[in-house]
């Protein structure tokens, strides 16, 4: 767990700096991040140089929990790449266990869209197909 004055210590600059660092890890653009938590694009360049509300925070906090425990994220004393390592290090810590099930969901989410668009395709070419007959039927 992290020490108490770590965490009073650590001004919103620095956790900014760390969040923006754990998002460049991950590679993930400030958009990604925005829409993920509902907010504009430059609520994330806001909390990343330090300004933030206490309900962005709040939000990019649980949002960034998927990533690195929260104990690792205010603990100054470790670099975050250091910490990282060290959580994905661990194949059973919970951390990979999110990291995973939000791949499983972004692929879903791949695979229902692929799947609506193929449908809609299929659709189209039925009416099509109907149209064609119709007309056939209509020359008898």
């Amino acid at each position: 767990m992290s020490n108490p004055e770590n965490i009073e210590s650590m001004n919103t600059e620095q956790l900014g700096q760390r969040l923006k660092t754990i998002r460049e890890i991950f590679n993930m653009g400030q958009l990604y991040i925005a829409n993920k938590l509902g907010v504009p694009q430059s609520y994330i360049s806001r909390l990343e140089n330090g300004s933030m509300s206490a309900g962005l925070l709040i939000k990019a906090l649980e949002f960034y929990s998927q990533y690195i425990s929260l104990d690792r994220l205010l603990n100054e004393r470790m670099s975050i790449l250091e910490c990282i390592q060290e959580e994905l290090g661990s194949s059973t810590s919970e951390l990979m266990k999110n990291r995973v099930a939000l791949v499983r969901e972004s692929i879903d989410e791949l695979f229902d869209t692929f799947k609506k668009e193929q449908d809609s395709r299929v659709d189209e070419i039925v009416k099509r197909l109907h149209v064609k007959m119709d007309a056939l039927d209509d020359v008898k």
